[in-house]
């Protein structure tokens, strides 16, 4: 990024339209949306295969974790 320090409302770098800078920021919004979406699914499914394995098998899980769980 060329602008590190402050910024104001109305000092971005020229040649950048409002338009655009409202689209990118959209955009990236969207993605930051996706990859929060993506971890909780991925922590979710992990916490659910480990709650059914206790389920299923808590004397292995015991064995996997030397009871220290």
């Amino acid at each position: 990024m060329a602008w590190l320090g402050k910024r104001t409302e109305d000092s971005h770098p020229a040649g950048m339209s409002d338009d655009f800078r409202r689209t990118l920021t959209r955009e990236i919004l969207k993605t930051e949306l996706i990859r929060i979406k993506a971890l909780i699914v991925t922590t979710s499914g992990l916490t659910a295969v480990l709650w059914a394995f206790y389920i299923i098998a808590p004397e292995q899980l015991n064995k996997l974790w030397h009871g220290n769980l």
